[in-house]
């Protein structure tokens, strides 16, 4: 990164504990829930807390703690980070995907406001199966892609994902919007100041 950026200063994130998501959606990451984590996990978390001053995100994720922190510093930053939300929750920030694919180390990706706003919209209906989120069950991409596209207001883009949802609960308004309002709530990433609703 240092190649193209002039680099004054990094912070490094861990995950930490009582994630408040698992406490409003149960089914948070059970996908997950079974996977055998490394012995050596908990020592090189331990060692880049201690060693490498890294910050835990307890109550939330690091991804929370990444979008506070680009905020703080009002977006003069570049984000390391393989998570493709952090993409759609910080749109105009060059985030470096670290992966290697084939033979480049890594690549940089940068998504402007109304693409990201976009699919922030898409997400709330697909879900997120990573995360264990449904989304708008029976409505998929396809939806998405005959009645959303970046250009639309945020009243336009609200009311496809109303739509969706209707779609997937049979015409049950209730029912579709406490869904929409609990999935966006587990999908959203929040800034400290915000997350202190949840901790």
């Amino acid at each position: 990164v240092e190649e193209w950026f002039n680099i004054k200063s990094t912070v490094l994130f861990v995950g930490g504990k009582n994630n408040f998501r698992y406490k409003v959606f149960k089914d948070y990451k059970a996908n997950r829930r079974d996977v055998v984590k490394s012995v050596y996990f908990p020592m090189a978390t331990k060692y880049i807390i201690e060693e490498l001053g890294a910050v835990e995100s307890n109550g939330a994720e690091a991804d929370d703690y990444v979008v506070d922190c680009a905020k703080e510093c009002e977006g003069k930053c570049v984000v390391a980070a393989i998570d493709k939300d952090l993409r759609i929750h910080l749109p105009n920030i060059p985030i470096y995907d670290y992966r290697n694919h084939d033979d480049v180390l890594g690549e940089f990706k940068y998504i402007g406001e109304k693409e990201a706003r976009l699919a922030r919209a898409v997400q709330i209906v697909t879900g997120d199966s990573t995360d264990g989120i449904p989304g708008a069950k029976g409505v998929g991409k396809s939806y998405c892609e005959k009645n959303m596209h970046q250009d639309m207001s945020d009243y336009q883009l609200t009311k496809q994902i109303l739509l969706a949802y209707l779609k997937s609960n049979k015409g049950d308004a209730q029912k579709a919007k406490e869904e929409i309002r609990l999935y966006y709530k587990v999908l959203k990433l929040y800034t400290l100041e915000e997350l202190k609703e949840f901790i």
